[in-house]
């Protein structure tokens, strides 16, 4: 392996990391006492809210999670899967307007240039676009099956059933397959699909 340049970064391991999200101070945890939230090693007390809770107000509260959720929203085992879940319904993929870099060595930080995008992509073998388009949605065809199996089966029909309900770019090619499949004989060119802007569907 070529020896890194004097512009790339080495890469090491960090032991034991001195950080921690609301670790115990005395007789009480570090977190917000406005809102609660629990603060990282180093926030200090108004880091969220102010000094005081004076930006407490300042925010519209999000709305309540769709109630498809409860399926996994309280699972202990939400936090170390929910990666998974997010990768199996991820409908569009990164480009960028010039070349991705090629950096040799381990995995690490790169820099980007040009415009970045996410794309929609149909005809991606992993994509939920095409899970919806072509499959249907059904659970048995769910991309990257070889991951989508390490999660609780309930979660997949939750999810689904909640994009379903609230989305409304999967609601607009959840119609689509449904003209597709209608007109099917009929030759289309292009077809483009105008939703509202998204409703918050928090992860």
């Amino acid at each position: 392996m070529d020896e890194p340049g004097p512009n790339t970064w080495k890469i090491g391991c960090i032991i034991s990391p001195a950080l921690g999200w609301g670790e115990q101070r005395g007789n009480s945890y570090h977190r917000c006492r406005i809102c609660n939230i629990e603060l990282l090693t180093g926030e200090c007390a108004g880091f969220c809210c102010g000094t005081g809770g004076k930006y407490f107000n300042n925010t519209t509260p999000l709305p309540p999670l769709p109630p498809q959720y409860t399926t996994f929203i309280n699972d202990p085992n939400i936090s170390s899967k929910s990666r998974v879940l997010n990768l199996i319904f991820s409908f569009a993929s990164m480009e960028t307007t010039h070349p991705f870099p090629t950096v040799p060595g381990p995995p690490g930080f790169v820099a980007i240039q040009g415009r970045i995008y996410h794309r929609l992509r149909p005809n991606h073998d992993n994509s939920a676009v095409r899970w919806l388009l072509y499959d249907g949605f059904m659970r048995n065809m769910a991309p990257f099956e070889n991951l989508a199996q390490t999660l609780p089966a309930n979660w997949i029909d939750a999810l689904r059933n909640a994009l379903l309900a609230y989305n409304p770019l999967v609601g607009g090619l959840s119609i689509s397959v449904s003209l597709i499949l209608n007109f099917a004989l009929m030759p289309i060119s292009a077809l483009k699909i105008r939703a509202p802007p998204p409703k918050l569907l928090p992860l």
